[in-house]
């Protein structure tokens, strides 16, 4: 039986995969009760495709699948999660890695207690090691309980602070409830991660948190996370209409019984939703206009969003010609109105 999938989505990783997968063929328990997927996202570079051929060669477990067309890195992780066949899932980016000797403990806890979500803490790594420290996003260990008791109970009732973090790669998933409640990353450029975490723990029903770090984030400065959204019209897009469109769904999913959350969520997808004001009044021509496309494109996702902009960005949003061709009008216009 295999007890766990690792997913480690692909795209011209070479520069730090051996590392990654280094690290998941240092452990505890045997190579046969686990299997590593990678999934190639139509890498351009042959040679490091060639460096993961030669780990398979070497670890049957690890299988590589590929996508027909590039599927970023959320559609990567839904390619690989219908291709696992272990019970639990971990997804690990190709640039980081996990402690060695870990997965034992990890395995043992979530099927001793069935949990549906396993939460631990995680470390931030660099090359030079000049940042090796634990983020202690999980200082205690908790309780087994639903996640939003977890949130209510361990995180103070907040979804974005304390105890609590909207990565997916610092736990476990049960595979099987990630099928049966469709939780599935979106085909985006930014903020995928948030949504999927948001999505289990707002419907799981078993979940446990522990303070190990069993994680480790790499710093990258040219990964898409830490380049400015304001620079790319696509993750300008993503990062605030789609993802503060799919945070408001999710807010409908909590209880009657659990107001005070489903308020926090709500506003929380409001917050963003609305935070591309700046950036597209200040972002290039091009780049505006990649915004404003994509406005167009997912027409039904800004229709159903409508209510929740402010006057401000409904103005934007429909006058897609007058904000392409006076940005620093309408912008110096808004900081008067606030003044």
């Amino acid at each position: 039986m295999i007890k766990l999938s690792f997913i480690i989505p692909f795209y011209n990783g070479g520069k730090y995969i051996s590392e990654c997968l280094d690290s998941l063929f240092t452990q505890d328990i045997p190579e046969t009760e686990y299997e590593v997927i990678v999934v190639d996202d139509c890498s351009t570079q042959t040679s490091d495709l060639k460096l993961v051929e030669e780990y398979s060669k070497r670890h049957l477990s690890l299988r590589i699948i590929h996508n027909e067309r590039n599927l970023r890195c959320g559609g990567s992780r839904n390619h690989g999660l219908r291709e696992a066949v272990g019970e639990y899932i971990w997804f690990v980016d190709q640039d980081d890695y996990i402690q060695s000797d870990c997965l034992n403990y990890i395995l043992s806890l979530c099927q001793a207690k069935k949990l549906d979500i396993l939460y631990f803490d995680y470390r931030d790594v660099s090359d030079d090691r000049s940042i090796n420290q634990k983020r202690n996003v999980v200082s205690v260990k908790s309780e087994v309980k639903s996640g939003l008791d977890y949130i209510k109970e361990d995180c103070n009732g907040d979804f974005w602070h304390s105890g609590y973090d909207t990565n997916v790669w610092h736990a476990v998933y049960r595979r099987q409830f990630m099928f049966e409640n469709k939780i599935f990353s979106p085909e985006v450029s930014y903020c995928e991660d948030m949504i999927v975490a948001q999505h289990a723990i707002i419907v799981a029903k078993k979940i446990m948190a522990i303070p190990n770090d069993y994680y480790c984030y790499r710093y990258n400065p040219a990964s898409v996370f830490h380049t400015e959204v304001g620079v790319k019209g696509r993750p300008m897009f993503d990062a605030s209409i789609y993802a503060g469109s799919e945070i408001i769904k999710l807010s409908e999913l909590i209880p009657s019984s659990y107001k005070d959350l489903q308020h926090i969520v709500r506003s929380g997808g409001v917050y963003r939703l609305n935070s591309f004001t700046k950036s597209i009044l200040k972002a290039k021509s091009k780049e505006r206009k990649t915004f404003l496309e994509m406005v167009t494109k997912y027409a039904d996702v800004v229709t159903c969003a409508q209510s929740y902009l402010t006057p401000i960005n409904k103005w934007i949003i429909t006058h897609p010609k007058y904000v392409c061709l006076w940005p620093h009008i309408i912008y110096a216009y808004i900081k008067i109105c606030k003044k």
